[in-house]
């Protein structure tokens, strides 16, 4: 015997009741799967003493020249970031900040 198949109109209505107004079903299983971003933890390095500083909680991965404020108040610039590789069996990538203060 043959399986069922689900009609397009079921999809379509589905879709609808659901408030979406996108145009296709795989924009919806993306959408639900990747709706909030995952953060990311880095360790805030002074280059110049190469002292960490603090952590620090990015919604995206930062990139070199971004600005951004310590919790001293102090403004920063990212000189250099760097990703290194996860431990084994680990998930948590660490991530390096290297920052030039602002005078």
């Amino acid at each position: 015997m043959r399986p069922k198949t689900r009609d397009a109109r079921d999809i379509d209505t589905r879709r609808k009741e659901a408030g979406d107004k996108s145009s296709g079903r795989s924009t919806v299983r993306r959408r639900r799967r990747y709706g909030a971003a995952m953060s990311i933890k880095a360790t805030i390095m002074d280059a110049a003493t190469g002292a960490p500083i603090q952590t620090f909680l990015f919604g995206r991965r930062p990139y070199v020249g971004t600005d951004f404020t310590l919790e001293s108040g102090e403004r920063v610039t990212a000189q250099r970031v760097d990703i290194g590789k996860p431990a084994p069996g680990k998930f948590i990538t660490p991530v390096d900040v290297w920052v030039t203060r602002k005078s």
